[in-house]
């Protein structure tokens, strides 16, 4: 299929129900791993270093797409036999091709070219070489495609037409991955991920080689959130040549660096936010009902970063998860309910699982847009692309990626 264009020209609004402070952080200091023998919260404390800081109070409002977004592109992916997808579970695109994980359903990575038409599908489950059992992560390192089976213990490298090139076992296990420099890559682990091995199963980030071999560790496990049974994830990110990770909970989103070492790069303050001594307060299997008593918000942990923004997930009281959206250039931040759909005069918005260049990437399903054909028709009158999508659009159809620019 075709790339089809939606450029939405909006004028300029202030829209403002946060505020920040320490707008740039310009200390070239680092702290080393394996210094980091308590919590993240008193580390950057005994430092002195001083983040860039963003306040967010609990009044949030609906998401305003004409005051939040200057610009939408539209990418449907080709709805072929070999190329359903059931759940998106992440995107990269790199050098005009566009790569899509389901996890869970196709279990399988397929690949568009920048127009959304089907390249080629990797589906190579087994237990013998050259396959995996599931696909736990993957990434795209130069002209390699990596990918990591946690369930067979293996890296897999294919090259960019998905042919096997290798394999690596690995020692150990993590729920996601970065290559950090042309050898050593960053795994982000779980708690008790790694049980079977005492010197690395109490940290939450490892630097090393695809071969095991371990250089760096740092970030404590949480020993609390073992025993916590709603799923928490602690996710590594990569912008402009950072690695980005945030510790469960913490609150902060650091930059991590080749040489075992991080600098604090950013921390939420929430009005009402969890303290740090929560654990202290309460049990795993209370801890639902302690957030909901004391109406607490915290950093659900799932960000994502460009040149001009920073877009953060979070839970506040009383709704399942909210959203910011920090203007790096004014520093300003516009927080709204993640909980309610914008209002359906475009193709909506959807939640990042990417930045590509200057835009957030995430996606619609054509359910979505074919239940708001009139409305979308009726406001967006004359744009030739959009009629054309939407009169071809199926239910059955593969979804649709959306890469959007903020404000």
């Amino acid at each position: 299929m075709r790339l089809y264009y939606l450029v939405l020209l909006v004028s300029m609004s202030l829209f403002v129900s946060c505020s920040t402070s320490n707008r740039e952080n310009k200390t070239t200091n680092k702290i080393a791993f394996k210094d980091i023998e308590t919590s993240n919260a008193e580390e950057m404390r005994k430092t002195g270093f001083k983040s860039i800081n963003i306040d967010i109070s609990n009044d949030f409002k609906n998401l305003n797409i004409d005051q939040a977004i200057s610009e939408m592109k539209y990418i449907p992916l080709e709805t072929t036999d070999n190329s359903l997808i059931g759940r998106i579970d992440k995107i990269i695109i790199d050098k005009g091709q566009i790569f899509i994980l389901d996890q869970h359903f196709a279990k399988s990575i397929f690949v568009f070219d920048k127009q959304g038409k089907h390249s080629y599908t990797i589906n190579k489950r087994g237990r013998g070489p050259k396959e995996y059992i599931r696909i736990t992560d993957f990434i795209i390192k130069h002209d390699t495609i990596v990918i990591f089976d946690e369930f067979g213990k293996k890296l897999l490298f294919l090259d960019r037409n998905g042919n096997y090139i290798k394999e690596k076992k690995t020692g150990f296990r993590f729920q996601s991955f970065a290559a950090i420099s042309n050898e050593d890559y960053v795994f982000a682990t779980g708690n008790s991920q790694n049980y079977f091995n005492k010197e690395i199963n109490n940290y939450g980030l490892l630097i090393g080689t695809c071969d095991s071999i371990i250089k760096y560790k740092g970030f404590k496990n949480n020993s609390f959130l073992k025993d916590y049974d709603r799923t928490l994830t602690n996710p590594i990110k990569t912008y402009n040549d950072q690695t980005l990770f945030s510790p469960l909970l913490s609150g902060c989103i650091f930059s991590i660096k080749p040489d075992g070492s991080y600098i604090p790069k950013y921390k939420l303050r929430f009005k009402n936010g969890l303290p740090e001594n929560y654990s202290n307060e309460t049990t795993p299997e209370n801890f639902d009902k302690y957030l909901k008593r004391n109406k607490y918000s915290y950093f659900h942990g799932e960000f994502y970063e460009n040149k001009s923004h920073l877009f953060i997930r979070y839970n506040p009281p009383g709704n399942y998860y909210g959203y910011v959206i920090f203007n790096k250039q004014t520093g300003q931040s516009l927080c709204f309910d993640g909980t309610y759909s914008p209002e359906k005069k475009y193709l909506g918005y959807s939640s990042p699982k990417l930045v590509y260049n200057e835009f957030f990437v995430g996606h619609l399903e054509p359910h979505t847009i074919i239940k708001n054909k009139k409305a979308l028709l009726k406001n967006n009158p004359g744009s030739v692309h959009l009629t054309k999508l939407l009169n071809t659009i199926k239910n059955e159809d593969n979804p649709i990626l959306i890469l959007y620019k903020f404000k």
